[in-house]
């Protein structure tokens, strides 16, 4: 088992295929940007021998993961292992930083495979409602687990972005997502001071690597396509063909 074949191993994610298509991957794993939104490898593509080595990857996805217990038990935040006010959405990535941060890696291994009913949950919930904890517990994440320079560089231009969406949404007509970047940023305002606690306990109790180990190893540069199609539903080539 691969946890146990590495001590510095915390955290692993099995090979996702989606339950309609056992030939199309849900997902290997994300990885961290500059701009702060994650990139998720792997999304929609088909299976293939490219995806069956082991790699290392930033975040594990929450629908199929697992953990040594005695690294949870170490990078618990007052008493949790995810936070609960999250509810939903980013809380697996918040906790792989944290399992990062403690000097520990996180696997995608493709021995493991499962399949996948996506949506299963999340088609239960309303557009606005998912945009407002995905963003609200991203920003807040950060503040948590980044160093000062690096929370300096990253979360002032993730705002921003987060700011220009809102207002793409707003003006396509689309204003209860806008709304609901408004929102999440006001929550983390709102909250700022327990977040700070919490932030206090990762950076002096959990902390064992800087953040310069983690991003030389963990930081993807998608194209522009990626972020257009990912937040926005743009696909720059289609617009070009249309518009040409």
């Amino acid at each position: 088992m691969v946890l146990e074949s590495n001590q510095k191993i915390g955290g692993v994610q099995s090979k996702i295929l989606f339950m309609d298509n056992h030939n199309q991957l849900d997902s290997v794993g994300s990885f961290l940007t500059y701009t702060g939104f994650l990139y998720h490898l792997g999304v929609y593509v088909n299976n293939s021998e490219e995806f069956d080595k082991q790699k290392i990857i930033y975040s594990a996805k929450g629908a199929c993961m697992m953990f040594r217990k005695d690294i949870l038990d170490e990078i618990k935040v007052e008493g949790e292992i995810f936070d609960s006010r999250f509810f939903a959405y980013f809380e697996e990535s918040d906790l792989c930083h944290r399992v990062w941060l403690a000097g520990y890696k996180i696997m995608f291994v493709p021995k493991s495979v499962i399949y996948h009913k996506f949506g299963a949950t999340s088609i239960k919930l309303r557009k606005p409602f998912i945009e407002y904890h995905s963003y609200k517990n991203r920003i807040n994440s950060y503040i948590k687990n980044l160093g000062a320079g690096m929370l300096f560089r990253i979360l002032p231009f993730h705002i921003a972005i987060c700011e220009v969406l809102s207002l793409v949404f707003l003006f396509r007509g689309n204003w209860q997502i806008s709304l609901s970047i408004q929102k999440a940023i006001w929550w983390n305002i709102k909250n700022i001071r327990p977040t700070i606690k919490k932030r206090m306990v990762v950076q002096r109790q959990i902390r064992k690597v800087s953040d310069s180990v983690i991003f030389d190893h963990l930081v993807f540069n998608p194209s522009l396509q990626y972020y257009l199609s990912q937040f926005i539903g743009w696909n720059v080539t289609q617009i070009i063909k249309d518009n040409g």
